[in-house]
């Protein structure tokens, strides 16, 4: 199958975990419609068969304190967008096929404690900024 549309929440507005993980059968993208459920505070996506890239407009998930996106197959940069997740506490994009560098701002997060970015395709070095965390 694949990652239900954001409509298939639209009775649960009181939603702030969402947890999928594990569902090898489950495949597809990431749906940018997400970004509409403006509650949620912690998103698991975790050990799928997902593909392409971390959606943009996720960006607009200004709650969001937890993403973990990790053991799928998402390509592409981490998005210059997500700069904007700010209350992030813990971010997990490990195995994946992530490529380009480790951003910069991210060193600005200051809830941060947790980044795990291995076994990816990333390039480069570690930013400075990441020493303030």
């Amino acid at each position: 199958g694949t990652m239900p549309p954001a409509a298939m929440f639209s009775g649960l507005t009181k939603l702030v975990m969402l947890h999928i993980g594990d569902q090898p059968g489950i495949s597809g993208t990431l749906p940018s419609d997400w970004s509409q459920m403006k509650q949620l505070e912690d998103i698991r996506i975790g050990n799928n068969s997902l593909t392409g890239t971390m959606p943009a407009a996720w960006a607009s998930l200004s709650r969001l304190k937890v993403m973990y996106l990790w053991g799928n197959k998402l390509t592409g940069q981490i998005p210059d967008s997500y700069k904007a997740l700010s209350a992030l506490e813990k971010l997990e994009l490990s195995k994946n096929l992530l490529t380009g560098t480790i951003p910069a701002w991210l060193g600005e997060f200051k809830e941060l404690r947790i980044l795990m970015l291995w076994r990816n395709r990333l390039t480069g070095r570690l930013p400075d900024s990441l020493q303030g965390l």
